[in-house]
C-alpha cells in the first residue's frame, strides 16, 4: 500500500456543470519518496493538495474515488471526525505554504506558535515545549535561535519566516511534507538554501516530500519522480531523469524548451502560444490541442487517457520521443 493514494480527484467551483479546476487526478506517493508536481499557474497543483488537506471551503466541492493517506480514508474525515482529522493533519501530514508571512499568525511570537503545535500534537508543555521549540529553530538553521523565539513574524526576513514555517510543519514529525512553491518570494541565494534544507530534513527524517513547483530546473535536482499538470489534469507522470530526457507529452516538451538554459544564439527560447483554458473555452478534446503544434483531428475531437509510454504515463494520442532505444 502506498503512503498516499489519490484516485479520480476533482475540485469544482461555481454552479453544477462548471468545469473542474482539478480534473480526475490519479497519484501515488511512496514512503520516503520525493515527488514533484509541476505546471503553469492555474494548472491545479495547489488546489489538489488543499483538497487533500480538507482546506477547500464552500462553494468549492471535492470528489474522489479514493483519497487515502497512511491507510486513513480522508474523504470520511468530516466534521464528526474532527478530533481524528486534527491528529492526522498537521502531525502525520503537514504543509509549507507559498507565503510564510500569511501562514504565520502576526499576533503571536514565534515561540508561542511553535509551542502551540507541540502542545496540540505531542502534548509537550512548559520548559519541555520551550526546549523543543528552540531545537526546531536550530534544526532549520536559524541564527541566534533563542532570540527568535521572542520575535513576531513581521520582524523576520522572508527567508527566515519560511524557515519558521518549515519548523512548524515538521514539529510533530510528519510522514509526508507538502511544500507548495516554498521559494517563490525569495531571492536566488535564499531559494537554494531553503531547498537544500528541505531535502536534508527529508533524508534525515525519512519522510516523503511532495514539492509543488513551476521551476523544472529545481525539480530535476530534487525529485525522483514528477507529475506534470495542465488545466487540472495530470498529462505526464514518470521517473527522473528519464522523463525530462525524453518527454512523451508535448506540454512537457514545451516546458523544457522554455527553460533559459535551453536557448542558444542559434536556437532562441520557444514559448507556448495561447493560455491555459478557462471556464468558457475548455476544448472538447485534448485540453492542450488549441496550443499544440502536433495536434491532429482526433486530438480535437477526443480526450486522451493517461497511458503507459516508453518512459512515463502520458495523456497524448501522438506522444513524442517514442522511437526504440
Amino acid at each position: 500500500m502506498s503512503l498516499l493514494e489519490i484516485d479520480n480527484l476533482s475540485v469544482r467551483y461555481g454552479p453544477a456543470g462548471a468545469p473542474p479546476v482539478v480534473d480526475g487526478l490519479d497519484l501515488r506517493l511512496e514512503a520516503g519518496e520525493v515527488l514533484a508536481i509541476v505546471g503553469e499557474s492555474g494548472s491545479g497543483k495547489s488546489q489538489a493538495m488543499l483538497a487533500l488537506l480538507g482546506l477547500i471551503d464552500p462553494p468549492g466541492r471535492v470528489a474522489a474515488g479514493r483519497l487515502r493517506f497512511a491507510g486513513h480514508d480522508l474523504l470520511a474525515l468530516g466534521e464528526r471526525q474532527r478530533r481524528q482529522r486534527r491528529r492526522l493533519l498537521g502531525k502525520e501530514l503537514a504543509m509549507v505554504f507559498q507565503d510564510p508571512l500569511a501562514a504565520l499568525d502576526p499576533s503571536y511570537r514565534i515561540g508561542f506558535q511553535l509551542e502551540e503545535v507541540l502542545r496540540q500534537h505531542l502534548g509537550l508543555r512548559g520548559r519541555e515545549a520551550r526546549r523543543r521549540a528552540l531545537e526546531l529553530l536550530e534544526q532549520v538553521e536559524i541564527p541566534a535561535a533563542a532570540s527568535r523565539l521572542e520575535a513576531y513574524p513581521h520582524q523576520l526576513s522572508g527567508g527566515m519566516a519560511q524557515r519558521v514555517a518549515i519548523a512548524l510543519a515538521i514539529a510533530a514529525g510528519p510522514r509526508l511534507l507538502i511544500a507548495d512553491e516554498p521559494t517563490t518570494a525569495l531571492d536566488v541565494t535564499i531559494q537554494a538554501q531553503i531547498l537544500e534544507l528541505l531535502l536534508n530534513l527529508q533524508r534525515e527524517r525519512g519522510m516523503a516530500l511532495l514539492l509543488i513547483s513551476h521551476d523544472l530546473a529545481v525539480v530535476a535536482e530534487c525529485a525522483s519522480r514528477v507529475c506534470v499538470m495542465y488545466a487540472g489534469q495530470a498529462v505526464e507522470v514518470g521517473e527522473l531523469p528519464g522523463l525530462f530526457d525524453a518527454p512523451a507529452h508535448p506540454y512537457t516538451e514545451a516546458l523544457l524548451a522554455a527553460l533559459p538554459e535551453a536557448g542558444t544564439a542559434r536556437r532562441p527560447l520557444r514559448g507556448l502560444p495561447g493560455s491555459v483554458p478557462g471556464h468558457h473555452d475548455r476544448p472538447a478534446g485534448c485540453l492542450l490541442a488549441p496550443r499544440c503544434a502536433y495536434a491532429q483531428d482526433d486530438c480535437r475531437a477526443l480526450r486522451p487517457a493517461l497511458e503507459a509510454r516508453r518512459r512515463s504515463l502520458a495523456r497524448c494520442f501522438h506522444p513524442r520521443n517514442q522511437e526504440s532505444p
